[in-house]
């Protein structure tokens, strides 16, 4: 799992050129993701800053398999940070995968399923 997610943390950054903000369903997919998983990880200005770009990476990655989590989430945490460092320095977010937040995307992923129909456009750019 570690090498498939060496290869595919590369595709992270492409996805927000093909996030289709007029898609009613999808950023009401994301808004409520976010508000399902980031109170008690991100503060609200934090929240506030977060793309949807950023809320979309997390939520591919919360489904994919535990073990490839952290390094997932390192990454797209590190970018946030890296586009934040010079406006909001103090707001920069710990790149390490907390337990309340593998807890809530655990809770997230029981009760609501990969939203394929939301994705598709999204990925199918990507594929070969």
């Amino acid at each position: 799992m570690q090498a498939i997610a060496k290869y595919t943390i590369d595709l992270l950054p492409k996805i927000s050129n093909n996030v289709d903000m007029s898609d009613e369903k999808l950023v009401k997919l994301l808004e409520q993701f976010s508000q399902d998983c980031f109170p008690g990880v991100f503060g609200i200005l934090q929240q506030e800053l977060m793309t949807m770009s950023f809320v979309l990476q997390i939520y591919i990655f919360c489904y994919i398999d535990v073990s490839a989590q952290q390094t997932f989430y390192k990454e797209v945490v590190k970018f946030f940070n890296n586009r934040i460092q010079h406006v909001h320095k103090e707001l920069f977010a710990s790149e390490y995968l907390s337990p309340q937040v593998l807890h809530n995307m655990n809770a997230w992923t029981v009760t609501n399923e990969f939203s394929q129909e939301c994705m598709s456009s999204i990925f199918r750019v990507l594929t070969i």
